[in-house]
This record gives structure tokens, sequence and C-alpha cells, in this order.
């Protein structure tokens, strides 16, 4: 059953400096802003205002261990900042993108993509924010792996060569088109949301959910036991896929997600 919007809710979504697309038509390049146009076009789609969060160069303060330390913007503090645009906003996406930055302690850091720490410490800022303010939060493809990853997970560096299996998570047919299933974990909010177990989506990423976050719980998985999909046990909706639903809007899993989604953002 279709939800009813009864108001629009503004949805930010987080945006990149790297050029990351590769899409071949021009509803798939991405905007001045860093984001794929299909992210705007879905959350208008379904009832939302989408508003574009640009990814401003933070100036970062690396420690000895070449960790993160304080990244300040402006006046105030990125954790601040964040803060005040989920006053704002009534809904985030964390969108797709390159890959979140390897850990101190990685080994072979040269297996990850496109990283752009700021980026990173940006977007567990405004998750951390969406937490703290129980704003529901969407994430996508390299948004599911922030979340995975900010709130104490880990990550496969490289599927290919890490987590070889029989599916091909970097799909090589256009990414407006499935390739392989995903089965949604019984009860699940995630399934509850499908109404249906099992659904076909598009796959575009090397990387992937390894350990899971002691907060989330895995929501669905691929036939070779990847995890496609994390929801969080506690708040009132924070769910993370692995795929691009913003490519597959006609499909009803997509559209039921969603409005689900924007329905949450409500209130």
């Amino acid at each position: 059953m279709k939800i009813q919007i009864k108001q629009k809710p503004v949805i930010g979504i987080t945006a990149s400096n790297l050029p990351t697309a590769d899409w071949d038509n021009s509803r798939f390049q991405l905007d001045r802003d860093g984001v794929l146009r299909l992210y705007s076009e879905a959350v208008a789609e379904f009832g939302g205002l989408p508003l574009i969060l640009p990814m401003v160069r933070f100036p970062l303060e690396l420690d000895e261990d070449d960790s993160l330390g304080p990244v300040t913007c402006g006046p105030g503090t990125l954790r601040e900042n964040a803060g005040v645009y989920m006053d704002y906003l009534d809904g985030l996406i964390l969108s797709g993108g390159g890959d979140v930055a390897p850990p101190p302690t990685a080994s072979e850091p040269g297996k990850y993509q496109l990283v752009d720490k700021s980026r990173d410490i940006w977007e567990s800022s405004l998750l951390a924010a969406a937490l703290e303010k129980d704003k529901p939060v969407l994430g996508i493809c390299r948004g599911v792996q922030l979340m995975n990853v900010a709130l104490g997970g880990t990550l496969w560096a490289d599927l290919p060569t890490e987590r070889p299996g029989a599916v091909d998570h970097a799909q090589k047919t256009p990414r407006i088109r499935p390739s392989h299933p995903v089965k949604a974990i019984a009860g699940s909010r995630l399934a509850k949301i499908w109404g249906e177990n099992e659904i076909m989506v598009n796959s575009g990423h090397h990387q992937g959910i390894r350990d899971v976050a002691a907060p989330l719980a895995v929501a669905a998985q691929s036939p070779d036991g990847l995890i496609e999909a994390l929801e969080h046990t506690s708040a009132r909706f924070v769910i993370g896929v692995q795929w691009h639903p913003e490519g597959q809007t006609s499909a009803p899993h997509v559209r039921s997600l969603f409005e689900a989604f924007i329905n949450a953002a409500v209130g």
C-alpha cells in the first residue's frame, strides 16, 4: 500500500569533491556540487525536497599516526556545524562515492580508491547529529559503509582479492539494471518495508561490510553471503543499502524504501 505523504520534508544529500561518476547519460553525471542528479530526482519523486550539502574541503590536522585530529569549519567545529544542518533538515541521505579512508593499521592502503578523509569526518558528524536528533538516515553504497565504520565496524578493502565470491558486485552491465538478487533477513525492518524476501538489485562497489558495528544489524545479504544492508537496532529510521536504489525508482522495492524513508522524515 502506498504511503501518503502529508507534507514535503527537506532531505539533505551529501556531496563530494571527487569526480567519481562513471555513468554515460546526462542524468547520471555529477552536479556541480558533486552528487549524482538521480539522488535529488528520487527524493523529489517520492515527495521530499532535496537539499544538496556541499562538500567543502575543511582544513585537516593530522596526528603523528596520520589519523584525523581536530577539524574546524568557520567559527565552530565540524560536529557543531553538522548539528546546525540537522536542525534544519528532516532527513539525511549519505550518498555514494569513493572509499572510506583506511584505518591507520591497514596493511595495504593502496587498495583504497578516491579516499577523502574530510568527507569521512563530515559525514560521520552528520550521522552523529542525525542520531542525536532522531532524524531518519538512508545510506547508499558508500553511505552504508561510512555508517558502519563511523559506528565502529570494519570493511573489506577490496572484495575481489579479500573476499572473492560468485556474485559480481561491480557489474559490467549498465548500472541502472539489476544484476544479482538480495535476500532480506526475516523479521528485519527492511523485509517489512519490501513486503517480500528477495529482490534484484544493481551493484557497483569493490568494498563491502566486514565486521558489523554494535548498534547495527544485518538486514539483507547476497547469495554469496556478503552483507548488502544494515539497519540501526534502536534508532527510529536508520537504514543503509549497498546497491543504488536511486537508479531503480520504478522497482516496487525501491519505491517502498524511499516512501518509508520520506514518510519517516515527515515525523
